[in-house]
């Protein structure tokens, strides 16, 4: 979404700022807070991303963040990004609302595939893939999905957030379509409730759901899907062939 631009989506998350660790006397050697390790056992412990850049220490053979440079000009405040980009068309605005539609609920009906992005208390974000048969997202009601959650990894990241942060987002795709439907809400993870029995997925029962209330709901702009060429002929060999190549370039292990 724009910012500045008010979309009336409540501002809950202002109680979970990043940088306001005061209340909870948790910070580091380095003022900042550490990161709960839920590295399973046997796994390698993900990067720190709380310390700042210059105070890591290198590891031979493990990918760092990159450091600052000098010659990066960065954007430092709202009025400067809204000034390079300028004002989004008052339609970008104005198609963002509270209730599914019928339109909506189509294009859940459709989709076998989301991300659903969350973040705990101190800032740590995580994004994760969530899918099944087409319409696996179950709409309780107008203002309310759920999600059902069958045994993965469980590593449970996303679950870990919701317990301390409910602001989630989620990003439904429909192969072979441009369509984008973004939604954005609370959180709240259950283990059982009366809509359970209608989440079983080849006779498999949920052992968990995320029921999301609604904040707001809009499709998103399919240009990205477009220059991508995601769904088109041809895009997974091409990605196969020349992404991999492009990755190691960026990260400097190109032979």
């Amino acid at each position: 979404m724009p910012h500045p631009i008010p979309t009336g989506r409540p501002t809950g998350t202002a109680a979970l700022a990043p940088d306001d660790h005061s209340a909870h006397g948790r910070t580091g050697a380095t003022g900042h807070p550490p990161v709960p390790d839920r590295t399973p056992p046997g796994r390698t412990p993900e990067p720190d991303r709380t310390t700042p850049a210059r105070d890591r220490i290198s590891v031979p053979g493990q990918v760092t963040d990159a450091p600052v440079r000098a010659e990066h000009v960065p954007v430092d405040s709202p009025e400067t990004l809204r000034h390079l980009l300028g004002q989004p068309m008052p339609l970008v605005i104005d198609k963002v609302h509270q209730r599914l539609t019928e339109a909506d609920t189509d294009i859940l009906a459709r989709s076998p595939f989301c991300v659903l992005a969350t973040c705990d208390a101190d800032g740590n974000c995580d994004a994760s893939p969530r899918g099944g048969e087409p319409g696996f997202a179950h709409v309780l009601d107008a203002g309310t999905l759920v999600l059902p959650d069958l045994p993965g990894n469980r590593r449970a990241d996303s679950f870990h957030n919701v317990l301390e942060n409910p602001h989630v987002g989620l990003l439904f795709l429909v192969p072979g379509s441009p369509e984008v439907l973004r939604v954005n809400g609370r959180a709240q993870v259950l283990r059982d409730a009366p809509f359970f029995d209608a989440l079983t997925t080849r006779g498999r029962h949920p052992l968990l759901a995320l029921v999301v209330d609604i904040d707001e709901i809009y499709l998103h702009c399919p240009q990205s899907l477009n220059r991508s060429g995601l769904w088109s002929a041809g895009a997974a060999v091409r990605g196969a062939d020349s992404g991999a190549a492009r990755v190691r370039r960026s990260a400097g292990t190109a032979p």
